[in-house]
């Protein structure tokens, strides 16, 4: 018996932790505790309280778990980042192709209205030269025709 047996409460935890079942049990606990940490409940709820204690108390476990939590947070901010950065570019490549096609139709548009403009000159310059030929006069002038034009 040691020293520890003399002690009145603590005798008793002291000899059996030190017996043949009470030693692999203490280790078994102490292992235990390390990596799952003292269990506290809705402690860990408390405001002020809560994350002290558990700082203290919590396992291996639990601070492994924190740490990939930190990571998860992380790396889903990364995540979706990329996608929007994705999304923009997917939509910046649209506008882009969607703005090229509109220059091509206004370019193709553009080059329709002037062929329609000469082909409109040609036509009234062959109207006026048959109007001579039959002797007749075309006696509107330019300001003639705006003013008809107008609203």
């Amino acid at each position: 018996m040691s020293m520890l047996s003399a002690i009145p409460y603590v005798g008793p935890i002291a000899d059996f932790a030190t017996s043949r079942f009470g030693l692999p049990l203490v280790v078994a606990g102490g292992i235990v505790l390390f990596y799952e940490g003292v269990p506290i409940g809705p402690v860990r709820d408390i405001p002020w309280v809560g994350p002290m204690v558990a700082g203290l108390v919590d396992g291996r476990v639990d601070r492994e778990r924190e740490a990939a939590l930190v990571g998860f947070v992380s790396q889903a901010r990364l995540d979706a980042a990329e996608a929007k950065n994705a999304e923009i570019e997917r939509q910046l490549a649209a506008g882009r192709k969607a703005a090229a096609l509109y220059a091509e139709m206004l370019a193709e548009a553009q080059a329709k209205n002037r062929a329609e403009d000469e082909e409109t000159a040609r036509r009234n310059a062959e109207y006026e030269a048959q109007i001579a030929a039959q002797g007749r006069s075309y006696r509107l002038n330019q300001s003639d025709r705006d003013f008809v034009r107008q609203p």
